[in-house]
């Protein structure tokens, strides 16, 4: 049980090295004694745990990406298929009742352009 719970301070020490590095030292120095390591054992556990956060923020940042991306695509998705339901003269009103709803962005992000949409649509 005793294990268990180590195991369970030492996963979360790893996450915390995601919160701040500065907090690293101390968090080690407790595991180091908890866990009754040797200079060398600590050394390595703390490489292990910082590699172990570098990777989960790569994928964390990574996955942010795609999302945003994502996101753009539905918004443009969504403004084509608008367009296929009103009139220019309502897509532009709503598009400004939107932007005056969530403070300049659709629900938190920038609108995509609708002119440069609109000159793409033109175009097929």
């Amino acid at each position: 049980m005793r294990y268990a719970i180590l195991a369970v301070a030492l996963l979360a020490s790893a996450t915390a090295f995601a919160d701040c590095d500065q907090h690293a030292g101390p968090q080690m120095d407790q595991i180091k004694q908890q866990l009754n390591l040797s200079d060398d054992q600590a050394t390595q556990v703390e490489q292990i745990l910082r590699s172990g956060h570098e990777r989960m923020e790569t994928l964390r940042e990574s996955q942010h990406e795609d999302m945003r991306t994502q996101m753009q695509s539905i918004h443009q998705d969504t403004l084509t298929q608008l367009r296929g339901v009103l009139s220019e003269d309502q897509v532009t009103a709503l598009e400004a009742e939107m932007k005056k709803e969530h403070a300049g962005g659709w629900h938190g992000h920038h609108m995509p352009d609708p002119t440069a949409d609109a000159q793409g649509a033109s175009a097929l």
